[in-house]
């Protein structure tokens, strides 16, 4: 949905610039209302 590398995600997310998801040790899951308001928030190219 966003485009972006799964190192780069994660990335954003230790600045807290990218909604954290969770969910267990070996996987990860973001709700797709802050997943939306994250695309929204961004500027557009």
């Amino acid at each position: 949905m966003v485009g972006l590398k799964k190192s780069r995600i994660r990335e954003l997310e230790a600045a807290g610039e990218f909604p954290g998801g969770g969910f267990g040790a070996r996987s990860v899951r973001w709700l797709q209302s802050e997943i939306l308001e994250y695309i929204q928030s961004r500027p557009a190219a």
